[in-house]
């Protein structure tokens, strides 16, 4: 019948540094692929953005500088 783990013998100061700087490098490398992964989903909302914006102005039927102009009260 299994006992459990075994306790690990008592790590010398020098040990538990070098584990914590292991640790903390694993940790920068998961969050600079958390922070990639961001940008590409940031991306991909803006480029959705836009296509529902170009979808709108199209089946409005206006031009895009009848868009601007009302977009900014100008008159023509």
């Amino acid at each position: 019948m299994p006992r459990g783990r075994k306790k690990q013998e008592t790590l010398t100061l020098e040990e538990q540094l070098q584990n914590l700087e292991n640790q903390i490098a694993e940790a920068d490398m998961n969050l600079k692929g958390l922070k990639t992964k961001k940008k590409e989903l940031e991306a991909k909302i803006k480029e959705e953005q836009k296509e529902k914006l170009y979808k709108a102005v199209l089946q409005s039927g206006k031009s895009i500088d009848e868009i601007i102009a009302g977009l900014y009260g100008e008159e023509k």
